[in-house]
């Protein structure tokens, strides 16, 4: 479960840079 939440977490800041890095 641990995994699975960093797995998110890392999507969601690499969104984030892609979106500010855009």
């Amino acid at each position: 479960m641990d995994q699975q939440v960093r797995k998110t977490a890392m999507r969601m800041i690499s969104y984030g840079v892609y979106i500010l890095t855009s």
